[in-house]
């Protein structure tokens, strides 16, 4: 998908949730879009500054978020996801990849560009009149490679993950997982 046919179908997606009726009308849109982009799994949810989670309210969980075929229920998610807890911090969004170590647990890292085998994801921060209001996390491993910018990332600098630091978060097993700056 081209950069102007990947923005186009961003903007004909954004136009039909925002006349959506229901919740069920914007998860279809969204899973229609997504799955040309290789996303099955989904995560939109309300944050608050006044919080100490990040999350405020999960409106939409679904999908095989940790390999293992079952449900997964909200406190289990933000339990084991680190990269939920980056979104307040960020300012545009951003890409990510979740790899498996044996004895180490999982491996979540911010990228420029998803590849290799493991989970890939996209972290989009909702902003409001009040700042960070919200996020919506897609996920799979059916990966379509997109430039950030071809999905309306601009990357002028401002904002940008750069550098390096971690994230404490837990992984199945109890173990520490975190997040990796690339």
């Amino acid at each position: 998908m081209s950069g102007a046919s990947a923005l186009e179908a961003v903007l004909r997606c954004a136009a039909t949730v925002e006349v959506a009726e229901s919740l069920d009308q914007v998860r279809d849109d969204v899973r229609r879009f997504c799955a040309g982009l290789g996303y099955d799994r989904f995560m939109l949810f309300s944050t608050s500054a006044a919080q100490s989670e990040p999350v405020e309210r999960i409106y939409w969980l679904e999908g095989d978020w940790f390999g293992t075929g079952e449900a997964v229920d909200a406190k289990t998610y933000m339990q084991r996801c680190p990269v939920t807890r980056h979104v307040v911090t960020a300012r545009e969004p951003f890409f990510w990849t979740k790899t498996r170590r044996s004895a180490d647990g999982e491996l979540y890292r911010i990228v420029t560009t998803p590849r290799g085998p493991g989970i890939h994801g996209l972290q989009v921060p909702l902003f409001g009149p009040l700042g960070l209001e919200g996020a919506m996390s897609l996920g799979g491993r059916e990966h379509r490679r997109q430039r950030p910018s071809a999905l309306g990332r601009e990357g002028r600098g401002r904002g940008r993950v750069s550098g390096r630091a971690s994230i404490a978060g837990t992984t199945p097993g109890g173990r520490a997982g975190s997040v990796i700056h690339a």
